[in-house]
């Protein structure tokens, strides 16, 4: 009877946040300009994030330096200056930001642990979710395909805007999560709703 428990467990996503489709104006995070960007929502001493962590790394590794992403690492949650060493050792590319109070993350709409969100050289949203195959859980899964293709085909400027969206298996964010959805919303763009 336990097995069923945890695996069902494992196997329900977080809460879903507010979907956007540009970068919010009020972020204190630059947006892109050259390259794509990718935005990952993490926390520390979530066995979740580990998983998310460790199949971020795997599909960095898997793309050449000129079409990786600008990397920033949202640490959600109470300072765990342990943790982002690790991130630093792992991630020796990307700019790690705290997150205290959750701003950023509700501006962003996430809401889960190992949520991960692609934008374009425009700002657009082109991908936003997870990248495991369920809590806890390495292996291919059908968000770390998606994010790969994404990123070794640049978008043109006319190329209509279409966002790809996968649940995100992990721990809720340390934050408020009640208001992610209006915040998020009050940030986009004019025609985003």
């Amino acid at each position: 009877m336990c097995q069923v428990g945890l695996w069902i467990r494992d196997c329900t996503p977080g809460q879903r946040g507010a979907t956007l489709t540009r970068w919010p104006d009020s972020s204190g995070i630059s947006p892109p300009i050259t390259l794509p960007a990718a935005l990952f929502f993490v926390m520390s001493g979530c066995p979740c994030t580990e998983a998310s962590i460790r199949e971020f790394d795997r599909l960095l590794e898997g793309i050449d330096a000129l079409h990786r992403p600008e990397v920033t690492i949202i640490v959600c949650g109470e300072p765990d200056p342990s943790f982002e060493e690790r991130l630093n050792r792992i991630f020796p590319f990307a700019r790690i930001r705290r997150d205290l109070d959750g701003r950023e993350a509700r501006r962003f709409g996430a809401t889960t642990s190992g949520q991960l969100m692609i934008f374009d050289q425009g700002s657009r949203v082109r991908f936003s979710g997870g990248i495991t195959v369920a809590r806890g859980h390495e292996g291919l899964s059908k968000g770390s395909v998606t994010v790969r293709e994404i990123l070794s085909r640049p978008r043109s400027s006319d190329e209509p805007n279409r966002i790809v969206e996968f649940p995100v298996f992990g721990c809720p964010l340390p934050c408020e999560t009640a208001d992610a959805h209006s915040l998020a919303k009050d940030d986009a763009a004019p025609g985003d709703e």
